[in-house]
């Protein structure tokens, strides 16, 4: 099964190898691909980001509801 972090992962790779193209000379590739390649490594880059945030968050939510329920057991 694949988790947030696998995603997070898939992310930050292709955005790494779209920016390696995007660096390329454009005799290589030509203008055209290494604008479509800055573009993907931007999309790539800011969805990874957003799952890591999304991450964070679920982590944090699991925190605080774990917190509640220790502050819940010493209260009573």
């Amino acid at each position: 099964m694949l988790t947030i972090q696998d995603a997070i992962d898939w992310h930050r790779k292709n955005a790494k190898i779209c920016r390696d193209i995007a660096n390329e000379h454009e005799s290589r590739y030509g203008v055209q691909t290494l604008q479509n390649a800055l573009a993907a490594a931007k999309h790539h880059e800011a969805s990874a980001t957003g799952l890591q945030r999304l991450r964070n968050e679920e982590a944090q939510s699991e925190a605080k509801e774990r917190l509640r329920a220790l502050l819940e057991d010493f209260e009573t």
